[in-house]
């Protein structure tokens, strides 16, 4: 009679693939989350994590279902289009971290009672003009502002990602997320003289003209324009 082979030394290949297989799908999740623990700690990291909180905030003043739709497309077609122009110029797939910061800007500062493309393909001339308008390996202008600059004269802007519609405590946290990020990048002198001439310019027409429009730049939703422009676009 034959003599079967022990059932052990048959399951060892099965059983060290799995364990295989296990250490693999083990790495890769440990990989993953190192990435993006190191990626949170950059300033687009925090940017990332600070502008949707405060789209999280808006929304619901706003409405989820006006808000939402914009933002997503926005994002989506920035950062397909820059992941494209990323993959074509460096060889290799990047996470396009620019591209979907200038897309929640946008979207944040267009109004939500438009059409849900326009942010999108706002977002996506953007991201375009970053590679077009630039000075050996700089931008010249912030992409995001450039196209908004635009929108100003042609269509709606609502701003509402810098929290218009909530009472005073809004501008508290938006202040507070605005000088953490500013202090971070170490661009708070920069923002504070910013401010400081906007509204010593704005002060001085108070005084040589009708003191009336000018009231409007220190209330709401101005102040709130001038203080998230400061913070996270300058």
């Amino acid at each position: 009679m034959r003599r079967q082979p022990p059932r052990l030394c048959s399951a060892l290949p099965t059983a060290w693939h799995s364990v295989a297989a296990s250490a693999s799908e083990r790495f890769s999740s440990h990989r993953i989350s190192s990435v993006m623990k190191r990626f949170f700690r950059t300033p687009k990291g925090i940017l990332t994590l600070i502008l949707t909180a405060l789209a999280l905030i808006a929304s619901p003043h706003e409405g989820f279902q006006r808000v939402m739709p914009e933002l997503l497309s926005a994002i989506a077609a920035a950062g397909v289009l820059d992941l494209v122009i990323l993959r074509v110029r460096h060889g290799g797939w990047e996470f396009p971290s620019g591209a979907v910061l200038t897309a929640m800007i946008v979207a944040m500062v267009l109004t939500p009672y438009g059409a849900w493309w326009v942010p999108a393909v706002t977002s996506a001339v953007a991201v375009a003009s970053k590679y077009v308008l630039r000075y050996r390996a700089a931008n010249i202008f912030n992409p995001a502002a450039l196209v908004l600059a635009y929108h100003a004269f042609s269509s709606g802007e609502s701003w509402w990602g810098a929290l218009p519609e909530l009472p005073l405590w809004g501008v508290a946290v938006l202040s507070a997320l605005g000088i953490f990020m500013a202090d971070r990048v170490n661009k708070l002198p920069a923002v504070v003289a910013f401010l400081f001439a906007y509204y010593a310019l704005f002060t001085l027409m108070a005084f040589i003209g009708d003191p009336q429009p000018v009231a409007e730049i220190f209330r709401s939703p101005d102040l709130q324009a001038a203080l998230y422009f400061a913070f996270f676009m300058l």
